[in-house]
């Protein structure tokens, strides 16, 4: 959605009451104009923090300093849908496009090692994407779910997915981290790719 907010105004031969909306609709300010009178200063609605969650699938991320994978899953283990964001906006804009948030936000954590020193002066995008991801399950009232790295290698020999050579791309580790939550933690057992 491109507009944060909207500005409805309802006038009448007696008044004129203008409404400051959210892009869901919800009222953050009414203030009400009668001719000849000093207008009625309304009050203002702090703007709702959650957003309508979808509690039959899951979301799992693999977050990336250039890329982030993703992957949706039903509630009872298949792929819905699978893909590649590219850098912070691009995860932004995709958070943004999603009408209803998942139950369960599955994220590889990122943890900072003494063999990364790679690390100075860096502004460790991955990490700012973790946190928008994880600032998406705040509002959305979703269960967060962080993993370590080497999870979607499990995941993914589980769903039978073969293990390039050299890097694993975002979207196939991303579709591993979801079969290991789902496999290991929800009790699903037959997944559906």
């Amino acid at each position: 959605m491109t507009a944060l907010l909207c500005v409805l105004s309802v006038e009448s031969s007696e008044t004129c009451t203008s409404l400051l909306l959210t892009p869901y609709g919800k009222e953050l300010l009414s203030v009400t104009d009668t001719p000849g009178k000093s207008p009625t200063s309304g009050t203002l609605t702090p703007p709702s923090t959650r957003m309508p969650t979808d509690s039959t699938y899951f979301m799992s991320f693999d977050p990336g300093e250039k890329n982030t994978g993703w992957a949706s899953f039903n509630r009872v283990g298949e792929l819905t849908g699978n893909g590649t964001l590219r850098g912070l906006r691009g995860v932004s804009d995709f958070i943004w496009g999603v009408v209803h948030a998942p139950r369960v936000i599955i994220c590889e954590t990122y943890r900072v090692r003494l063999q990364h020193l790679n690390h100075q002066n860096s502004t460790v995008p991955t990490i700012r994407v973790i946190g928008v991801l994880e600032d998406w399950a705040y509002r959305a009232d979703a269960e967060w779910v962080e993993q370590e790295a080497g999870r979607h290698l499990d995941g993914m020999r589980w769903a039978g997915i073969p293990r390039p050579s050299g890097h694993v791309p975002d979207n196939i580790s991303a579709m591993g981290h979801g079969v290991y939550y789902l496999h290991k933690v929800a009790n699903l057992w037959k997944i559906k790719l």
